[in-house]
């Protein structure tokens, strides 16, 4: 990914590696709890994105926002992205430990990892972030 200086939306090279930073940050930094639900309680940095579990979330995010971006951005077809996020949507309810911390009075995890996620996502499309793994 190229540094943009002119605040211009870019296309990532490798959109897994971006989306696979932020996960790494969320499971470590922010929310470490969520390690042994991601599978990743006992593995070092250098090796999550290797974990089935892990990486196979990291790649399926990668997938799911390079079709939403398809169809808002290029396809106009929002019936087929309202449908996506849906069964997204879906898919995170059946997460036991997702419906138990849902209250609103302690920690709601989908808005923790959700809300950090776009924060940092937005960095990276404007260019005001560079996506460089190190310990990789």
């Amino acid at each position: 990914m190229q540094i943009n200086n002119n605040n211009i939306l870019q296309r990532f090279h490798d959109p897994k590696e971006v989306v696979g930073k932020i996960f790494m940050d969320i499971v470590n930094d922010i929310a470490p709890e969520l390690r042994k639900l991601f599978g990743v309680d006992r593995a070092p940095k250098a090796t999550m994105l290797k974990m089935p579990k892990f990486g196979g979330h990291v790649s399926r995010m990668a997938d799911f926002l390079e079709q939403m971006t398809s169809m808002l951005g290029f396809t106009e077809n929002i019936v087929g992205a309202w449908q996506l996020a849906r069964k997204t949507g879906r898919l995170h309810v059946k997460v036991g430990f997702l419906e138990e911390n849902q209250n609103q009075l302690e920690k709601n995890y989908f808005t923790i990892v959700t809300d950090y996620f776009i924060g940092q996502f937005i960095g990276y499309v404007t260019g005001e972030k560079v996506c460089i793994l190190l310990y990789l």
